[in-house]
Order: C-alpha cells, then structure tokens, then sequence
C-alpha cells in the first residue's frame, strides 16, 4: 500500500520541462541567392535563407537601395526567407549599388535583430569609392542635431531640392555625423533634413539645411558643415492682428493705474534690481505727462528725487516702463500725481502712492564671462538666457562681462554673429541662398545660487 501510495505522489508532482535559456542571438544567414561584390551585372533580386523563422518590420522605411532607384522595392518573407526585387531597367550604367536592410530583419520569437553589411554589386565594371563625411547642427542651438538625416541630390538628373528624389540618403549616428561611402566622381547637392512624415522630401515647416555650392567628392577634402534652420513664414501668410474698438461699456469705466510692485509691506524685499518697474492703465493713454511722476529713495533718513526713464512697452499699449539704477535694500516712494496719463475720453489718472524696498545683494548670484578675442570685429551679440528666456543682449565689445546682481536659477549663453546689423538672430532663406548667421551655443549650462560668484569661460559646444 506504501508503495502506490509514493507512486501516486510521484505522478502528481509533474514539472514542466526547461525552456532553457533565453535565445538572444540574431537569425543566422545560410545562404543567399547572389554573391556581394558582384561586377558589370544588373540582378533584379536578392534572397536571404536564415537559420530560423523570421518577421520583417517597418520595411519601407527599413530596407532601401543606395543610390535611390525609380520604382519601389518590393519585399516579401515567408518562415525563414526573405527576397527583396527590383526591375533591373531602372538600374544605372557604371554605378555602384548598396541595398541595406537596416533593423527590418528579426527572429520570430525573441525579435533579434539581423544586422549585416550591404550588399553590393556595381553595374560596372569597378566599384565606385569616394567618400563624404560631416555632422548636423541646428542652427537656432548650436548643438548637434541627432534627428536629421542627410540626403545627396544628383542634378543631371533633375534641379531642384524641392522635386528631385534623393540620389543618396543616410542616417546620423549618435554624435550628429554622417558618411555616405561608395559615391562617384560627381557633382552633389548637399541637404540635411528634419524629416518629420518621414516621406524623404522637404515640405513647408519642416528644417533643412543645404550647401552653398555642390561638392565633388573627387576634389573635396574635410567633413561638411550643415546647419539646420526653418524658414520664416511670408508676409503674405500671416493673419494680421486685429484690435477691437473700445466698446460703449468700456468707455463707462473709471480710468484706473495700477503698480505691479507688493506695497503691502515695506520692509519685503520686492524689487528686483534687474528689472523695470511696470506700471498700468485700465485704457490707452492718449497723453502722459512725465512730469506728474516722482520716484524717490530713502538716503540718511531723507528722501532724495531720482532720475528714471518712463516709456510704453513695446508689447502692450496698456503698460509702461519704468527704469532706473536701483539700489539694494533700499526703501522707495513712487508718487503718481492727478493727470500723469489721459486718454481719448479727456479722463485723467488719479494720484497715487506707493512703497516698495528693493533686494540685498546677498539674494543674488555675481557672473563673469570670458570672450575670446576671436569674437571681437564680427558684429557679434552675446545673449544671456534665465530659466530659457532671453535675459541679455550685449554687443561684444570687450573680452571680459561682469554681472553682480543674478536671479538664482539656471543660465544658458548664446554668441552669435549679426551679419546684417538688425540685432537679432536671422534663419536662413533657400531662394535667395542665403544661410542661417552663424550661432555658437557655450558648452554648458549654470545653476546659480545666491551669494556665490560665477567665471564662465565661454567655450562652443562641441560634438
């Protein structure tokens, strides 16, 4: 009875088999239809035999030939073969062939990846073996550009970037750089594109960057420079603004200023020394008359008169700019007298008084920036960037740049050359050939903290 009894313990406790470990190898190739490196042929297909059962992705995107062909390739697989074919009339005379697979091939269990080398074969009677080579930046950033992909246009074969087909076309590696291998004594238009429906054409919105001139690999030597850019939108295209007219409820209103200052505490330290102080209106100031404004600070128990600047903001027909040099943990009095603004209904503002106390230096960070002398005869503008906005915009005069009073936070710097004097950083135009104003981004970003002081030797960000 013991006996059974331990043969039917035995039988209950069935373990499953070992499923062994992971499989983390790739398909195995076993054979293929064609040898690589084949000379003076025009073969309209290539078969891969593999080890294993297999499943191809993405494989219009994937799996493509170099230079391009006019006509698609087809792609089929079925357990443990693939074939890609192509008409054989659309193959080129003395031109050298790469068909790539990229990621497309994977095992059907675990999905690993077949990589392999391209397969090559020329229509010629030699394999063509010139090269070209550079890195991706994009030009609003001075970083390298990772996303991009870089394309060669063959203009015997048409003229214009915007409807030709690429000839060639390749991927950016980690470091934003690119080589196309294999190419032709030939004359080649250079484009880089952020290619976002991924279709391998610039479409209106999309950043590209292109070559001034065409590039022979036969007689040009060291890597290409690209630089991204998006093009401005045209006058033409953009929607004005439109401003409604004061309405009759409006008129009705009373006519109100306003400080953005906290006055509800003196003793706070709410100015910042950096900025302006702002002042609003309820309704559009027809008149302002400067002289009923006095701003005043305390200096040995008394308050003294100080000089200010008083204009309309640039971007708002309702506020108005108040500068002056401000002094730290220092108490002010602003006085606005009866009649400062007027507007079209002949209303006038009301007086006002209102107390503030500035910030101590110790709430700020203190920054030096060092330039290299390289910068200097360039029109150059230095713009320093807080929390990712714009804070500063210097022209570069001298090599050395001291800043006392800096919010906490994080900064960023931008050089960059004003080749045409407006002030500002300009994208590039392709009808007109016109490149992007070359910007250098410096390596690194700070985060600042109060009471420390900064040297930031500017360096371009390199890849």
């Amino acid at each position: 009875m013991s006996i059974c009894w331990l043969f039917m313990a035995a039988c209950a406790n069935i373990v499953p088999p070992d499923g062994g470990e992971k499989d983390i190898l790739p398909p195995k190739l076993v054979s293929q239809s064609l040898k690589d490196s084949l000379l003076s042929v025009k073969p309209n297909q290539l078969s891969l035999q593999f080890d294993e059962y297999i499943t191809v992705a993405d494989a219009q995107k994937e799996i493509t030939m170099s230079p391009s062909i006019d006509a698609p390739l087809t792609v089929s697989y079925t357990y443990k073969k693939i074939t890609v074919a192509w008409p054989d009339s659309v193959l080129l005379p003395n031109t050298t062939y790469r068909l790539h697979f990229g990621n497309a091939i994977k095992d059907l269990n675990e999905g690993n990846v077949y990589q392999r080398n391209a397969f090559l074969f020329s229509s010629g009677s030699y394999f063509d073996s010139l090269q070209l080579s550079g890195s991706v930046w994009d030009a609003a950033t001075g970083i390298p550009d990772t996303t991009a992909i870089v394309l060669l246009f063959n203009f015997d074969r048409d003229s214009s970037i915007f409807s030709a087909k690429p000839f060639y076309q390749t991927k950016l590696n980690p470091s934003a750089r690119f080589k196309f291998d294999g190419l032709s004594a030939h004359a080649y238009a250079v484009v880089a594109l952020k290619d976002a429906n991924s279709n391998g054409a610039i479409d209106k919105g999309e950043k590209f960057a292109f070559l001034q001139s065409l590039v022979n690999p036969a007689n040009h030597k060291g890597p290409l420079v690209l630089r991204l850019f998006k093009e401005e939108e045209s006058a033409n295209s953009k929607k004005p603004t439109m401003i409604p007219p004061p309405s009759t409820a409006d008129n009705k209103k009373a006519f109100i200023t306003t400080v953005f200052v906290d006055t509800s505490d003196r003793t706070k330290r709410v100015q910042d020394l950096n900025a302006p102080l702002i002042v609003g209106v309820s309704a559009k100031a027809l008149k302002v008359n400067k002289q009923q404004l006095l701003l005043s600070r305390d200096s040995a128990a008394a308050f003294v008169e100080t000089d200010f600047e008083l204009q309309q903001d640039t971007a708002s027909h309702l506020q108005f700019v108040l500068n002056t040099h401000w002094l730290p943990e220092t108490n002010y009095e602003l006085r606005l007298l009866k009649g400062l603004f007027e507007d079209s209904l002949g209303r006038k503002s009301a007086a006002a008084i209102y107390k503030f106390k500035t910030k101590r230096e110790d709430d700020y960070a203190q920054l030096n920036i060092q330039i290299s002398d390289t910068f200097f005869n360039r029109n150059a503008k230095l713009q320093i960037f807080y929390q990712d906005k714009l804070w500063k915009q210097l022209s570069i005069d001298q090599t050395r740049f001291q800043f006392k009073y800096l919010d906490p936070g994080k900064y960023s710097f931008i050089i960059f050359e004003d080749a045409n004097k407006n002030g500002k950083w300009d994208t590039g135009d392709y009808q007109l050939k016109k490149q992007p104003e070359q910007l250098w981004q410096h390596e690194s970003t700070i985060q600042t903290k109060p009471s420390w002081e900064y040297i930031i030797d500017f360096k371009p960000f390199t890849n």
